[in-house]
């Protein structure tokens, strides 16, 4: 797990600061996610999503990150509280990370398809910026 989380991190904090200067008005984002993103069983100063608010805090960026991650979270679950969760925290970039729990349970991969691009469309329909994470199954799953 803490190989992904490097991976994500790093990945994340260079779109980032490629897309949004330092100078920007403080900006918040919203990460809806499960145990990656929630730090499940970490100390949560430890987890990707606060080492990226410590890096942006680095940079001299403005930048809010707020973590509406849940432990065991599926995307049919964060495609059902999304609207909510903007609502909420009103960001202008969400940053989705789901999708780990519907593989390991076996979900048809049309069926993750579908409630990530749905909650895509809707983040993108209020002229928010939306980033999907993407993560691998454990190798013990199979190639297929």
């Amino acid at each position: 797990m803490q190989t992904i989380s490097i991976r994500v991190r790093f990945w994340v904090v260079g779109i980032l600061l490629a897309v949004w200067p330092a100078s920007a008005t403080a900006i918040s984002i919203l990460v809806v996610g499960d145990s990656l993103s929630s730090a499940y069983g970490m100390d949560t100063r430890e987890g990707w999503v606060a080492l990226l608010q410590g890096r942006l805090h680095i940079k001299d960026y403005r930048h809010r990150v707020v973590s509406a991650g849940i432990a065991g979270d599926t995307n049919a679950i964060g495609r059902s509280r999304l609207a909510t969760e903007i609502k909420r925290h009103g960001p202008s970039i969400v940053i989705i990370e789901l999708g780990s729990n519907d593989g390991l349970r076996g979900l048809p991969v049309s069926v993750i398809r579908n409630n990530l691009e749905t909650m895509t469309r809707i983040t993108e329909s209020q002229d928010i910026d939306v980033l999907p994470l993407g993560t691998s199954m454990p190798p013990n799953y199979g190639p297929a």
